[in-house]
């Protein structure tokens, strides 16, 4: 077993997929390594306080958002980019059609955040008027963040159809650097404002290079309408994803607001623990995640016999062997992470403590929420999207009972534990899913 597992390994490695995995991963580390340490800039700066809350509770509630509608944009469009590529059609036409009705559908979902916004924080946090009240101004400051996110998600899923993965994999870390730079010249004047101003440059940044690439790699975009065949089924296919994506991404948004239950700085104190998990997830969701799909794509229009599930199988097996490695050292090596990161500064020291084992518990999950990412990779090749609509909204039920359930006998660490809980169910039901499609290809 052992000489056979080394064997495919080789064997991968000199694919064109494992090439393209193993230099994507790197430019994706680079690019998104200085990006996840944000929040421990911002917990040396600012600590662990009201302020802090409402920061990331609007931060919180802008990343649900721009991560359900971004990763749509960059993973939806891509089978539909490759299509157009492989018949030689104008995919600028296309592109600039779904960029422009997008930016209508945004518009909408803005729209009707802005006049919910405070009612629904009102009833659902237990944060004090004044905290809620710079949550929603900060969310204000940073409203634009949601049309950006979208563009520049757009015209990288658009590229990594074209192969061209370093721009989404290497460029946000020019974002990064500014929102560091900008953040840090303004904040004793600006204070936390200074931090929201950042993200806004940071991703107008962002925007500008990846549209200069797309313009490079694959044409200029025609902004219009659009009457394409693609267009109808393209949305069709966004509108389920989104749905089915908005569902799990509101989970990560309603542990935050939960852990607000448990006082002052425990929702900060929550998302710091949250986006050290996400650092070794994202790396791998943005690099290999990014990859995968789009040779998987490749492959699946072509009929080619590498997309026979024994291979598609054996990486999504590879992958989640190696975050099992990595899932057992960060747990047993939680607190010392935990205060590499977050033990200086204004971060008051005996809340470190409390933030490494809501990491250990998070990262213990990171096995199972590998199997979840490829999995759905598939389930968007495959045109699956009704039932991971479905499978999302029933976890969101799932998350809200479990929390209330596991709060009351563990308190905060009780999230954690059942966000754990549910990527295991999770990815054994999308598993056994993909494995049922992949049967009757």
């Amino acid at each position: 077993m052992k000489n056979y597992l080394l064997t495919w390994i080789a064997r991968f490695q000199k694919s064109a997929l494992g090439k393209d995995v193993l230099v994507t991963s790197f430019l994706s580390t680079v690019g998104r390594s200085l990006g996840l340490f944000i929040p421990l800039f911002i917990g040396a700066w600012f600590g662990t306080t009201s302020t802090t809350d409402a920061f990331f509770l609007a931060y919180g509630l802008l990343l649900f958002l721009t991560t359900m509608i971004g990763n749509i944009f960059e993973t939806v469009v891509v089978p539909y980019v490759t299509d157009l590529r492989s018949r030689g059609e104008d995919v600028g036409s296309f592109m600039g059609s779904v960029m422009f009705r997008g930016s209508i559908f945004v518009l909408g979902i803005v729209l009707l955040l802005l006049l919910i916004l405070k009612p629904v924080l009102e009833l659902s946090t237990r944060l004090p008027a004044g905290t809620i009240e710079l949550a929603l101004t900060l969310t204000l400051e940073m409203i634009l963040m949601i049309f950006l996110v979208t563009w520049t998600s757009a015209l990288n899923g658009a590229l990594n159809a074209y192969k061209a993965f370093h721009v989404a994999a290497l460029f946000p870390v020019f974002r990064s650097a500014a929102i560091l730079g900008i953040a840090f010249y303004f904040k004793k004047r600006w204070g936390i404002h200074a931090v929201a101003l950042a993200f806004v440059l940071g991703e107008v940044l962002r925007l500008g290079l990846s549209l200069h690439y797309f313009r490079k790699i694959i044409g200029r975009i025609r902004w219009q309408w659009g009457n394409m065949r693609e267009i109808t089924p393209f949305f069709k296919s966004a509108f389920f994803q989104s749905m089915g994506l908005g569902f799990i991404s509101l989970t990560s948004l309603i542990d935050q607001v939960m852990a607000s239950w448990t006082g002052a700085g425990g929702l900060s104190i929550y998302t710091y623990a949250m986006r050290l998990y996400r650092i070794p997830f994202q790396m791998i969701s943005t690099g290999p995640g990014s990859v995968v799909l789009s040779h998987w794509s490749h492959d699946y229009s072509a009929g080619r016999k590498a997309f026979l599930w024994p291979s598609v199988r054996r990486v999504v097996i590879l992958f989640t062997l190696g975050m099992v490695i990595v899932s057992l050292a960060a747990f047993f090596l939680r607190d010392p992470i935990a205060a590499l990161a977050f033990k200086r500064g204004e971060f008051p020291p005996e809340n470190v403590p409390v933030v490494g084992s809501l990491f250990g518990l998070l990262m213990a999950g990171l096995p199972f929420q590998m199997v979840n990412l490829f999995c759905v990779r598939l389930l968007i090749i495959y045109q699956k999207n009704k039932f991971y609509m479905i499978l999302g909204f029933i976890r969101l039920i799932l998350d809200v009972l479990l929390n209330y359930l596991f709060m009351s006998i563990w308190g905060i660490q009780g999230i954690a534990l059942a966000t754990t809980v549910l990527n295991c169910l999770f990815a054994l039901t999308f598993y056994l899913k993909v494995k049922h499609e992949a049967s009757r290809q």
